[in-house]
């Protein structure tokens, strides 16, 4: 497999379209989430009643457990933030964080999907693993550029 090096002229398509278009909207799905937790503790209704995914969780753990929900979705917010300025500026770290994410994201997937067996959750973790396994070959195969 050809790695670049740093003189050389790669293309990084993928690379600008993650940090334009996906990250973007990775972070303003995180601030959503969070969002709707923190309405979900403040009892406001934003969204009905059969189709809220938090009230399991609120009636089987207590608020101690979506406090502590809602504090890992502001930390996965500002580190994908951080992220996005990071990549935008081509500086490692942000490569690590942005790896660091998906290592984290897949094990969620599998680990869901281990626990609750189920046709989606199984092609969820599927893709998520594939998307991580691609996106750790593509900045593996770029890592000289980002010195």
């Amino acid at each position: 497999m050809k790695t670049y090096s740093a003189n050389q002229h790669v293309p990084m398509k993928f690379h600008n379209l993650y940090v334009y278009l996906l990250n973007p909207l990775g972070i303003l799905i995180r601030a959503a989430l969070a969002t709707l937790v923190l309405l979900t503790l403040l009892n406001v209704a934003v969204v009905p009643a059969a189709l809220h995914p938090y009230d399991d969780i609120l009636a089987q753990y207590g608020t101690d457990a979506m406090w502590v929900i809602f504090g890992f979705l502001v930390v996965a917010f500002l580190f994908a933030l951080l992220a996005e300025v990071l990549l935008a500026k081509r500086r490692p770290l942000g490569v690590l964080i942005l790896l660091f994410d998906y290592l984290v994201t897949t094990v969620s997937a599998v680990m869901t999907a281990w626990h609750l067996r189920s046709t989606e959750n199984l092609v969820t973790a599927g893709i998520t693993l594939l998307l991580c396994i691609l996106v750790y070959v593509y900045y593996w195969k770029r890592r000289k550029l980002f010195r």
